[in-house]
Formats: C-alpha cells, structure tokens, sequence
C-alpha cells in the first residue's frame, strides 16, 4: 500500500507539532509539518509538489481557509480542517476548499489515525481502477427537468453499446425508478455502506436493471435517509467503484449545495445545469453557476447549460440566456409537453415510443456529443402510448 504524503499546516508551531508526533507511528503515511508565518495566508505556498492530504489545524481567522477557496479544485489536495465547534463561516469556508472533514478541536490521535487509514486504502484503489465518466445533472431551478433528461440520456447511452449506472441521489423521494418503470429491490444506502468490500459483482448486485442494460441504484423510500447520515467520502469512493467497471456513471443531483453534493459536483467530470426559458430560471441558474464557479471552483470547462422545453418563440431568448449567464453552447431540448408528460407517467423513456418527434431528436444529438454515435440495434419497433398505459 503507497504512503501518504500528509502535511500538517497551522500558524502555531504547538499544535503543528502535536499533530506531527500524533502521526509519527503510522506506517502509512510521510508526514511533514509547516508553519504558517511571514505574513502568508496560503498553507500551499511555494510548494513543488502538492501533498496527498493537508491537514490545516489551529486557523485564525479565514485567510488560510478563504486562500483554499480560491485555490482551483484540481490544484489543491485533500484536506481535513481542525477547528471551532461554533464558528458557521468557518465551517462554511471549508465547504467551499472542499475540505473532506471538519473536525473541532482538539486533536484527537484516533481521528487522524483513521484518516490516514482511509486516504491510504482509497489512495490504493484509485491506482488500479480506470474510471468511466462521471456526469452530473441538476436544476437550475426547481421543476427544469433534470430527473427526466438524465433517465432519458443514461438510457440512450445504454442503447447505444455503453454500459451505464444511473444513480438517484434523492435520498427521501427516491422517484427517478418510476421513469423507468423499476422496483429497486436494495436500497443505495446499503451499497455506500458495503463500499470497502465492494466489487463489480457485488456493486451490480445493488442495482436494478433496465430491458436497455441499463442499471438503476437508487434509495428504499419505505426508509427516511438524511445526507447527514452519510459521509462524503465514502459516497465518493462508491461512485469510483461504479466508475470503475462503467463506461458513463450518470447522477441524477438534487438541487440544494451541502457536503455531500459538493463533493459530488467537485468530482465530477461534466455537469449539466438544466433550466427553461423563464426570468425566474435564469436568475436561480445564474446564482447555482455562481456557487459552482466562484464558491466551489468548479472549472467552466465542466459545466453545461442545458435549456429544456426550448421554443424559439419565448421571451427569453438563447442570446438572452447565454449574455445573462456568460456561457456558450448551450444545449436546446425542445418542447413537447404532452408526449414527455405521457412518457414519464407511462415509465417508459421517450426513444422507445418514437424516434421522430424533435424532443427525441434533440435527446440523442446530446448524449451523442457525451458518448458519441455507437448505434446499437435499433431494429425494435417504438411501442404506443396506448399499449404501453394497457400494461
């Protein structure tokens, strides 16, 4: 098992020390200590070679925290942050650095001793897992569409020759299976738990499976489950192992920003932000933009906006919307009220009633620019509404 390259970084010298000698008996990991002096905010200045994990102890005030935040995502290292039990803006602030942890002072061994552990077991399986794509899709505004327009991309995906995981990360309604007409039988909660045995095998085994390949994981709403019950790292380390055997993991996100869905969002490779032509969309989109740019520092480059049930005679231009939200390429579903409505209450996903309605077509031009053209068979007939509701 590699080592890990831990640094312990504070502005006083007594507590930096502490956490050193607290690590100097672990065998799994390389630890340094620093200081923070001479009028440096940034715990990360000047440093060659980032660390696996910081751990910043002892902050006073923001700055060292508020300098991690501004740091992009993929230029700072995993980090833990020991500090006041009562301070919000704090705790706050280290939401932002995508601190994995906060822990209030003061330093207890076994905490950081179980970190180590942890890092060093993920910092192992992340080195021989090639990972599949991780694609994100959340409102911009409550009501866009992003549960449909995930269902529906996963399981063109699928069609065409990919394998693909859709995971549902509402964990109190839980109601993406009835877009696909599926019972899940297990309950995601149980797969987050059953992370450090997993395998491909055992992780399919949590999933339900769609006619298209496609494979559904998703929460038992006969239970209630809070985000608090869950630890970022290890939904993370879930999705990895989902990642690792897929070839697109999609993940269908609520729309609300804690520790949990910021670590997901910083970890993913693309995520779509689904809105509709509406002044009230837009300024909900612009301000969610604004925390995944400026907040969590989620680079541009992995973002999309995707305007669904698009008209071209809307108020609300495209123009309108990318000046407003300073983007570019946006991604347009058209409107097609009833046949989507129809389909969603059918549970059946929009290709496999007809291929010739725009919205389809615009459905398959986008998960086409995520997966490419693999055409799969497509020799099956689009069964009607009418049959489908006769089930």
């Amino acid at each position: 098992m590699p080592k890990v390259n831990v640094l312990v970084s504070g502005r006083s010298r007594e507590e930096v020390q502490t956490a050193v000698d607290m690590l100097a008996g672990n065998s799994l990991c390389r630890v340094e200590g620093r200081v923070i002096a001479n009028g440096h905010v940034d715990p990360l200045h000047g440093l060659s070679t980032l660390p696996d994990l910081l751990l910043l102890c002892d902050i006073q005030g923001y700055g060292e925290l508020q300098s991690l935040a501004d740091t992009p995502a993929d230029e700072r290292p995993a980090i833990v942050v020991f500090g006041p039990g009562d301070d919000p803006a704090s705790i706050r602030l280290a939401m932002r650095a995508g601190a994995r942890d906060y822990l209030t002072l003061p330093l207890n061994e076994q905490d950081v001793n179980e970190l180590i552990d942890q890092i060093a077991e993920e910092q192992t399986k992340s080195d021989v897992r090639k990972s599949g794509s991780l694609h994100v899709f959340i409102n911009g505004k409550g009501g866009s569409g992003a549960t449909f327009l995930a269902t529906n991309v996963a399981h063109g995906l699928a069609s065409n020759n990919h394998k693909v995981t859709l995971v549902d990360l509402d964990f109190q309604f839980a109601g993406l299976c009835r877009y696909l007409d599926l019972t899940p039988e297990r309950d995601l909660l149980e797969a987050i738990q059953a992370v450090d045995e997993m395998d491909e095998m055992s992780a399919e085994a949590f999933t339900t499976k769609h006619d298209s390949g496609l494979r559904l994981l998703s929460c038992n709403t006969d239970k209630l489950h809070l985000n608090n019950d869950i630890a970022p790292e290890q939904l993370i380390s879930m999705l990895q192992v989902y990642q690792s055997f897929n070839d697109f993991v999609i993940v269908d996100l609520p729309r609300h920003v804690d520790l949990l869905s910021a670590a997901v969002l910083e970890n993913a490779d693309r995520i779509s932000i689904v809105m509709q032509q509406s002044f009230p969309h837009l300024h909900d989109t612009a301000r969610l933009l604004h925390i995944m740019r400026d907040e969590l520092g989620i680079n541009r480059s992995r973002l999309n906006v995707v305007v669904n049930r698009y008209s071209k005679d809307s108020a609300i231009l495209l123009k309108d919307i990318e000046n407003a939200l300073h983007v570019d390429n946006l991604v347009k579903i058209p409107n097609h009220y009833r046949l989507t409505a129809e389909s969603v209450n059918a549970g059946v996903p929009l290709s496999e009633v007809t291929r010739k309605a725009s919205v389809v077509k615009g459905l398959k031009d986008f998960y086409q620019s995520i997966g490419g053209s693999n055409e799969g068979d497509s020799s099956s007939s689009p069964r009607s509404l009418h049959s489908l509701f006769r089930r």
